[in-house]
This record gives C-alpha cells, structure tokens and sequence, in this order.
C-alpha cells in the first residue's frame, strides 16, 4: 500500500511541546557569541568546513567546472596544467561520492569553458561508475581549447551562477534544505578583453559588454576600457562576485601561479575571497569566502585537490605534508613518515608522491607484514587486519585508503616510507595524512531558544549514527556555527566544557525574524592515541520561540505537499496560546526567494487566521492554520520563501515578526484538460485511434521517479492484533526508520523498472487510456517469493514519500504455531528523497502506524490466513 500524505497535527504539537519545554539554566558560558563581522575565529568561515556540513546535512553536491579556453594559455600553460588540475579535481569529487561526512554524497557536475563567454560543455551529470570516464573524457578534450578570445571573469562567474540556480530548481530537494554548490575555476588569472580586428573576430565574439555599454571593442584602447568597467562590474558592492557569495556558491579557484604577474594575481585572490594584498572585490569581510589554492606544478595540483575533497568529505588534517627524503633500495627512518590509526578512526587517506629512479611507497602497520606499492599497481588487500585501498593518480602519485574495523583492530602507528632504487639526490617525495572520525559534535536535544533571552545551547561529544566507538579524546574544544536562514548571516559561538558536556549562553538578536536558526558544531580534539581530530556535524534547524505571553508556532519549517500540473500546494501551521494572557496572530503576505520562471505569480491562502493587524485573531487553544500556495501557471522546479507572521500578546506591546521558511516542488506533470480537449476531437474523426493515442501517450508517460534522487529501505516488521507495529530484524523494538536502513537507487534501473531488495518493480501502463499508471512488484529471480496479494500496488510512480507492504504469508503461520494468527509478518518497503530524513521519516511513521494494521490483516485475509482477532485502529 502506499503514502503521500503530509504529517497530521499531532506530530506538529509534540513539535510544539519540545518548543514549549523550559530553557535548561545553569550551564558554564563560552566566551560568548561572535557576529561574523567581528573578527572571526580560525576556521569559522573556512569554505571547506562549510561544504562539510552542508553535503552532510543534504548528501549532495552540485559542481561546475570551469576551465579557461583563452588564447593566452598557448604562452601561460602550454603543459596543459589546468586540464590535469580538473581530471584531478573530478578524481577527488568521484572518491569524495562514497566518502561524504554524511555517508554517501550524489555528486552533479556541469563541466564548462569560458573566454568571452560561459559556455557548457555537455550537460549535467551525475557522477556513477558508469559516468566517470565520460566526464573525464570532457575535460581531456578542454586541451585542445586555447584558442579563444578574452578572459572575462564577469561572463565566466555569472554564467555559472546562473548554471547552478537553474540546476537548483530542477533538482531542488523540496524538503527546506540548502543545496550544496561550488564553482572550481582554473585559469591563467588575466583578466583581459581583445580588441576584434576583423571581421571574423567581431561576428564570432561580438563587439559589445552588457557591463560596458556604449564601447565597441574594435581598438586596443576600447578594450582596455571595456575591462576596466567589466572589473568594476564584477568587483563593485553587490556585484557579481557579491552574487556568487549571496547564492552561498562555494569559489575555489586554482591559478596557474607561475604564469601570474602580481596584478592578476591580487585581482583573482580577491574575487575568489574577498580581499587580496592590497586589493578588495566586493564585500573584504564577507562570511562566504572561497578558497584561492595556488600551485606550483601538476605534481601539486594533484595533491591540492586530492586534500579539497578530503576536507569537504569532513577529513582531519595531520598538519603539513611531509617531504621526506626517499632511501635507497631499502626502507630506512629518513625516508619514513610516521601516522596514527586511532580506534575511533572511519579511515585513514593519504596522498603519496614518490621521488626517484625505481620511487616506490612502503606502508608498514604496528606488526604484519610491510605493503610495497609500486607505480601502475593498484592494490586492494589487508595489511594488519585492514583493508587498503591503494590508486595510482598519476606515474608518481598514490593514494591510500585504510578502512579501519571496530575493536581497535590495525591501531598503532604505521610509516609510510618512500623508498627508490638510486640516491635521489635533492629529490623528495611528499605524504599528506587525512583522518576521518567516527566522533563528531551533537546538539543535546533539549537545546532551546527564545528571542531576546538568554538561552543555554549544549553539545555531546558522541560517535556518528551506526558507529560503535568510545569517545575517548583530550583537549577538546567545540564551536557553533548559528545561521539566520532568512538574512544567511552567520555567528559563531565556543562552547565552554561542561562535565561531559559543553555548554554556552547565546541571545538570539532582537533583528532577527526567523523561525529557526540552523546551528552546525566543530570539533577540534586529541585522539587517545594521539591523533587530531576535526569534525564538523550536519546542520539542524533549532526553533526560536517567543517570550511568555506570545502565541507559538510549529513547524519552524514549512515544507508543503508537491504540485503536479495546474494543484496547490498545501500544509498546516500550528498556533499555541500563551500559557498566561491572552496573545493573537495575523498572517501577512508570502515573499519568495527562489521559484521556476515559469511559474508566474504566487498566491497565498490561508483559513482562519486574520490578514492583518486590524483582524488579530486570538490564539488559545492550539490552531491548526490551513497554508496553501498556488502558482498561476505549470512549471518545473523548487519553490522557496517564507511566510510572514506576526505574534502579538494582550498586553499591548509591539507584535512579533515571524518568518517561517517555506519550500515545495513542482512538476508540470499531463495537462487533463488538454488531454480530454484532444480526445473529444479524435474521436469526431474515429474510435480506436484517440484511444490507441492515449494509450501511447500514458505509455510514454509511465515512468518511476528519477532514481538518483531516491533511497529506500526494507525492514520486517510484525502488526499484532492491537494494530502495534514491530519490528522483527532482531531488536523487537517499535517501527522507526534510521539513515542506515536507506540506500540509494541509482546503480538499480532506470526509468520504467529497477531492481532492489530481491524485488522487481515495474511502471506498467492500463489498457484503459483514461486510468491510472501503475507499479507491479514481483521478486527477482532467485529470490525468495512473496505473496500474489499486493504485487499490483498503487505505489506512486514519484516514490519519494510512499511505502507498501509484502506479506509474508509462512512466517505468519508459522507465528501462530497452528492457532488463529494474533500477528501479521511482512516486509515495509519506504522510499525517500536524498537529503535530511526527519521530517521525511516522520511523516512515513504516521502514516504507516495509521493504515498499515488494517492493509496487513486484509492481505491477511485474502491469503486465506485465520486472524485471532480485530485489529484496534
């Protein structure tokens, strides 16, 4: 059976009665708050910490690649060094999609060319096993690009932004998340524009900037005037380089260093951060700096953007990269490069460039035998009770990757030890070690705020969700990073120890109006074994309640039912009276942030509730607030906004403004009317041809959801006769769906039928042109068979938010051990979207604790099966 529906309001006041709980009093505070135009603390708006916690938070991450195609580069790189730097780059990002710090991370790449202009080459494409080559094959073809006129950054950075917002509303998650995006620029760094000196020139790149009106660059004079106005367009307060930063587009640009003069090189540092030596672009003090990542040869490149992913995947650098010395023939001390594999340890990288004649790396655990890694070879073994992984990027580059058990297996130190067949001189290797955790940072659930008060923020420092590790460490020091997802302002606060906690006050600012604040936790310690450690936890949303007297409200995030085709969308805002006085609310207008052009104008509806001051309308007994948003024409993409609301209380002070985030997906989906409009006329001139077009029609119309975009679980689970829902995997405890019982779908089928979890599931088209396509579910060959009962379901073709339900018809007998059966034994298959699985997993738990008793014991019943008894709804 499946579930589309939206969550009821008992799940909104249990909301409501966290949000209502009492703020926990006497905790030790930090050094308190730091707003980001104070200065701020290393590392607080590091980007790859930020793309840490948002690729953990969402589980994707949405890249273009950009890639100069100047005809400057003949001189600036003529070894192609911004090609390999970019197949570097897709490497890193294609390690970086198993890896995330949130598990696994779905990775989009556009992979793009400018010069006077942005220009895609290719489309977007979701990084698999099977896509990785072609990708790569896109960027080795970029070598033969260097004969193009301009370096225009202002064209380069603006066509990619544009790029990602576009990509944004088609993909968007729909669930109020921010999507992860970054711009990986490789460019010689000048910007220059050419004058066009022949007819040729100006019909293929034109004479005019849309930033320098009125100049016709035909002369080396116009041209010099033309890129100084594209420089100042570029770089003027809410500029391009501003616009980048306000779409939170994460800069990371690697400069080919040799070839850039001081200018250039000051001038791209401060587009990419916001300042440079001696040289600003747009806003210097901006909380959403990029990271400018210069390199010296290929060598480093690949080790630069080996390290990029490692941090955005959340890994702990082991300080600088170590250069040792490479020793003859045989291992020696100088050579080698001590590391740490620590219990509470994921995995350990490292990134290894060999030196010398015969240069090879020599991996040696605590005890066991020693690993010899020669160039070419790659290896996947155990060394010391570890798997490795090793990858030879490039003739004398290596990567190694140590998955580490539970139980402190394989823990001690390890060398890893450059050895060559001859004296290599003033040659050295290099070794960068990365450490990824299991121990991370958590926000302690009864963490509050209230607005205009003072409120006590705690963390625990515990091991990540599925992992079974002790947090044993020293010199700990934790962060948080409290965003304002309305203004996207950002402040920082340390959290001071605590017992076995840390704690710190924080006042929520009387400017801000948001509902929620995101709140992410850094975590900066010491291993027992010695190790360090940073860890950076995916963000969450930490309601803001008002002060006693006010109404409150929940949910702090609005996340509304879907629109396909010409419906609304719809969900419930929940109001709660003040526990003393009387308190009143009113709604005003919807403001949107983002939506699909298409979409035309949005209207706001709301029932029940006044639309202005002069219809407060009282609150006391909890309201539910009927939300409904309607967009005038059909389009497809992400709506995103949020919805004003303003909270007053009977004692006559100023109200509350209230600004409730707000988010919902739209599909243009089959236009009826049209459809019908078209079967009426066919059928003047006929009978079986409309109906046989509408059959093809549906037929090219019945498809699955895309299934990148989709995880799913399958978990047993047992109904007894009081309707009380089990599972059966062993814990016996109450149903609740968790992160590990999920997993994705895009290596499973494609558009009409995948494969997954021993079942088959088929989008089948009805003979009737006017009914419903539908989803069959059948095991897969080989696998154990399920009952006839339920293989045709009405499991919606869009998957995300539906469930069913598979009888197991022998193990409900065999339950009932020859007796009437008092449980009902089956499997629960859920299907969500990428991205945070609260609000997803809570809404499938109500649903299915609702109708699931009733649909297990009919199945039941049409399986012949005698039941002790009725089920208590």
């Amino acid at each position: 059976m499946t579930a589309t529906r939206r969550a009821g309001a008992l799940v909104l006041l249990v909301a409501l009665l966290a949000l209502l709980a009492p703020v926990a009093a006497g905790a030790a505070p930090g050094d308190g708050p730091r707003r980001q135009d104070d200065a701020p603390a290393d590392g607080a708006t590091d980007p790859f910490d930020r793309l840490a916690g948002c690729i953990g938070a969402t589980g994707r991450l949405e890249v273009v690649l950009l890639v100069d195609e100047s005809a400057s580069l003949k001189e600036t790189d003529p070894e192609d060094q911004r090609v390999a730097a970019a197949r570097a780059a897709l490497a890193s990002l294609d390690r970086l999609r198993g890896t995330g710090p949130g598990g696994e991370t779905q990775i989009d790449v556009l992979v793009s060319a400018f010069s006077y202009d942005f220009t895609p080459v290719g489309d977007w494409t979701v990084l698999d096993a099977d896509t990785i080559g072609e990708v790569d094959d896109t960027i080795a073809g970029l070598a033969e690009r260097d004969s193009s006129m301009d370096t225009d950054f202002y064209n380069a950075l603006d066509g990619a932004r544009q790029a990602l917002a576009e990509r944004t509303a088609e993909v968007g998650q729909g669930d109020g998340s921010e999507v992860c995006k970054a711009v990986l620029l490789f460019t010689d760094g000048n910007f220059g524009l050419g004058a066009r000196t022949t007819p040729e020139a100006e019909e293929e790149f034109g004479t005019t900037k849309s930033y320098a009106p009125g100049v016709v660059l035909d002369s080396e004079e116009a041209a010099q005037e033309a890129t100084a106005a594209g420089v100042t367009a570029l770089c003027e307060p809410g500029g391009v380089a501003d616009q980048v930063r306000s779409d939170r587009i994460t800069l990371i640009t690697v400069p080919l260093t040799e070839s850039l003069g001081e200018g250039p090189r000051r001038l791209i540092e401060a587009i990419t951060t916001g300042r440079g030596e001696e040289r600003v672009c747009g806003d210097p003090d901006t909380d959403l700096p990029g990271a400018y990542l210069p390199a010296a040869d290929t060598d480093e490149l690949l080790r630069t953007f080996d390290l990029v992913a490692s941090r955005i995947g959340g890994g702990s650098v082991a300080g600088e990269p170590a250069r040792p010395t490479p020793c003859v023939d045989d291992p020696c001390d100088e050579g080698a490069v001590p590391f740490t594999v620590d219990p509470s340890f994921r995995r350990v990288h490292l990134f290894v460039g060999v030196a010398g004649e015969g240069g090879r790396l020599v991996l040696e655990p605590p005890e066991g035998d020693p690993l010899t890694l020669a160039p070419g070879e790659d290896t996947a073994t155990d060394v010391d009770g570890i798997p490795v992984q090793a990858t030879w990027v490039a003739d004398e580059a290596v990567t190694v990757d140590l998955d580490v058990p539970t139980g402190g297996v394989g823990a001690g130190t390890w060398r890893a030890v450059l050895v060559a067949d001859e004296d290599p001189g003033d040659a050295t290797g290099v070794v960068q070690v990365v450490s990824f955790s299991a121990i991370v940072a958590t926000l302690d659930p009864d963490s509050s705020l209230t607005y205009g008060e003072a409120s006590t923020l705690r963390a625990e420092v515990t091991a990540r969700e599925g992992d079974d590790v002790d947090p044993d460490i020293s010199d700990a020091t934790v962060t948080a990073l409290i965003t304002d997802p309305i203004t996207g302002e950002e402040t920082t606060l340390d959290l001071a120890p605590e017992g076995d906690a840390f704690a710190a006050e924080y006042t929520v600012p009387a400017e801000v109006t948001a509902s929620a604040l995101r709140v992410a936790l850094r975590l900066d310690a010491t291993t027992s074994g010695g190790a360090p450690l940073t860890s950076v936890s995916p963000a969450t949303d930490l309601a803001v309640r008002r002060p006693a007297g006010y109404p409150q409200l929940a949910p702090a995030r609005l996340e509304l039912t879907s629109v396909t085709a010409d419906g609304t969308a719809e969900g419930i805002l929940v109001l709660v009276g003040p526990e003393e006085g009387e308190g009143c609310a009113w709604f005003e207008d919807l403001e949107v942030l983002e939506a699909p052009a298409d979409a035309g104008a949005l209207t706001l509806e709301t029932q029940g509730v006044g639309r202005s001051d002069a219809d407060c309308t009282e609150v006391a007994a909890p309201l539910e607030v009927p939300v409904e948003v309607t967009a005038a024409d059909r389009a497809d993409g992400t709506v995103s906004g949020y919805l004003r609301v303003q909270l007053a209380r009977g004692a006559g002070d100023a109200p509350i403004t209230t600004d409730v985030p707000l988010t919902f997906e739209m599909a243009r989906g089959v236009d009826e009317a049209k459809r019908l409009v078209v079967a009426v006329g066919l059928l003047l001139g006929g009978l079986l041809l409309p109906l046989g077009l509408l059959v093809l029609i549906n037929l090219l119309t019945t498809r699955f959801q895309v299934l990148d975009h989709v995880r799913a679980a399958q978990v047993p689970v047992a109904v007894d006769r009081t309707g009380r829902i089990t599972r059966t995997d062993g814990t016996r405890r109450g149903l609740s769906l968790v992160d590990r019982d999920f997993h994705g779908l895009e290596d499973e089928g494609g558009h009409r039928r995948f494969t997954w979890g021993g079942l088959v599931f088929t989008a089948r088209t009805p003979l009737n042109p006017f009914g419903e396509p539908y989803a069959a579910v059948a095991p897969a060959e080989g696998a154990a068979d399920v009952s006839r009962e339920g293989r045709r379901t009405d499991l919606a073709l869009g998957l995300t938010g539906s469930w069913l339900f598979l009888l197991d018809p022998d193990a409900t007998r065999a339950a009932a051990d020859g007796g009437p059966v008092g449980e009902v034994h089956g499997q629960l298959v859920a299907f969500v979207a990428r991205g945070p699985l609260a609000a997803q997993t809570t809404r499938l738990a109500d649903d299915v604790g609702a109708r699931l008793p009733t649909t297990a014991r009919r199945l039941a019943g049409l399986a012949g099966i005698e039941l002790a008894g009725p089920a208590t709804p």
